[in-house]
């Protein structure tokens, strides 16, 4: 049985011997340049051939997973570290230096593969229902109590694009249609009047996008209709999102997120009284930062009415906050770390995202199949 090591007895056995350890991305980046790190038992072996002798120092040896430990590497400990980034204050600090190497890492779930996990999903199972859901807000911290996956948002934290990542391009609707999912419905709270309505429901026509003004209608819908095989269903339903910028009480969180989590035992439950084998991907586009959770020593920098989180444009970033946040290229678009706020909240205003920090920058991925 490999044994399980908390942090510091992990880094502590490092400094008497070279450790393997499973892959693990946030173990990398938390360990960081104080530790030679092996990407493979292979690349170790290559280096301990090597005329070179190895750096003097703490050695960790990442084993993938089809990678068998042989008898050459039997006399090093094989240990599997408990480190959860997610208990770790200190990882809002390694979440934005290291943000665009998490971004390029394997084993991390990223929010722009999620069209190709979930394509690749459909292939493997073959249901005969493919369900796709989206939150609009909702942190991956928000949802303890289910098995689900952190994804990293591994762009600006707003919904437009993280909307637009989620049904991927080609989209996710197009990809199943080529696989014989020739059927679809939609459910929205806008209709196609709405320009990003209109662009996640792409290709969807007038009869399968529903408008709808809650979600128990998509399960009324559900119950009473009757769902042909190799139908896609694509869901977005609103999350904490709204409720954080215009809103005039403080908004019920725990409340609300009780009403997410139901809802989404109801659909599993309505999809399983229909018979037919399904997939069901739930995630979100962005998280919440609530302003419960602003660290003490927050730098609020100006008193105009700009965005909270985050610059539009390059050039408009303080020299001196350059280095402080993330650049997303592809969304043209600067992210300010957890310490760093444009301006205070309005009255009306509990929470805001846009930026990168854990809350922000990690949504749940729940997959179901039935």
């Amino acid at each position: 049985m490999t044994a399980q090591l908390s942090l510091d007895e992990f880094i502590a056995l490092l400094q008497k011997t070279p450790v393997i350890t499973a892959w693990n991305p946030w173990l990398k980046v938390k360990l960081g340049k104080r530790v030679v790190v092996f990407p493979s038992l292979s690349e170790f072996r290559i280096a301990v051939n090597r005329f070179h002798p190895l750096a003097d120092m703490p050695t960790v040896i990442f084993a993938g997973q089809n990678e068998a430990i042989s008898s050459g590497h039997a006399f090093l400990p094989k240990v599997q570290c408990t480190y959860d980034p997610f208990k770790d204050p200190e990882f809002e600090f390694l979440l934005v230096q290291e943000f665009h190497e998490l971004c390029l890492m394997p084993g991390v779930f990223k929010q722009s593969k999620i069209p190709d996990y979930f394509v690749e999903s459909v292939e493997s199972s073959q249901p005969a229902v493919a369900v796709f859901m989206v939150v609009d807000g909702l942190s991956f911290a928000d949802i303890p109590d289910y098995s689900v996956l952190p994804c990293l948002v591994d762009g600006v934290s707003l919904t437009p694009e993280g909307m637009r990542r989620l049904v991927g391009k080609p989209h996710i609707a197009e990809r199943l249609f080529a696989r014989g999912f020739s059927n679809r419905v939609g459910f929205s709270y806008w209709d196609r009047h709405n320009e990003l309505a209109d662009q996640l429901f792409f290709t969807f026509t007038k009869g399968q996008l529903r408008k709808v003004e809650g979600f128990e209608q998509i399960l009324e819908w559900l119950e009473t209709e009757r769902l042909e095989e190799r139908t896609y269903v694509q869901i977005v339903r609103t999350g904490l999102d709204g409720y954080t910028h215009n809103h005039r009480d403080r908004p019920p969180k725990e409340h609300l997120l009780k009403a997410i989590r139901k809802d989404v035992e109801d659909l599993v439950d309505r999809l399983r009284k229909m018979r037919l084998t399904f997939l069901l991907f739930v995630t979100a586009d962005h998280g919440i930062l609530w302003d419960r959770d602003f660290p003490e020593d927050a730098v609020f920098l100006e008193e105009a009415t700009v965005p909270v989180r985050y610059y539009r444009e390059k050039e408009n970033i303080p020299e001196n906050l350059r280095q402080l946040g993330v650049w997303h290229p592809r969304d043209n678009t600067f992210s300010l770390p957890v310490t760093h706020y444009r301006r205070r909240l309005r009255s009306t205003e509990w929470g805001c995202h846009g930026g990168v920090s854990v809350a922000e920058s990690f949504v749940p991925l729940l997959r179901v199949f039935g």
